[in-house]
């Protein structure tokens, strides 16, 4: 649903059920923008983004964790992790939009 919404909104997307599917996609697909869950099966979501954040092909994406729980008091663990903003479920496009206007407004729709 969250991948028909965003094309809608013009954006381009790939999805992955596992970190670990991914990263391996990353490689193909070089993202300019990663929305990841938090809780994926097998790696997590800072895991994930770690070895994005390794890779030429992802290192300076937009990286935007996912949660269905409240993010306010995780803001420094998650920058730390390699997160550049934070989103709660469910993701509203428009609000991608906001932060991508906010961040990085070179790689909106």
């Amino acid at each position: 649903m969250m991948a028909m919404e965003l094309k809608s909104h013009g954006y381009q997307t790939v999805l992955a059920k596992s970190g670990e599917i991914g990263v391996q996609k990353a490689e193909d697909f070089r993202p300019d923008i990663v929305v990841c869950d938090l809780r994926l099966p097998g790696m997590d979501g800072v895991g994930t983004v770690g070895k994005l954040r390794k890779m030429d092909a992802a290192r300076s994406a937009f990286m935007v964790a996912l949660s269905a729980d409240r993010l306010e008091d995780e803001t420094d663990r998650l920058t730390a992790a390699g997160f550049d903003a934070a989103v709660t479920k469910p993701l509203d496009p428009k609000a991608l939009d906001r932060l991508v206007a906010e961040h990085r407004p070179s790689l909106l729709p």
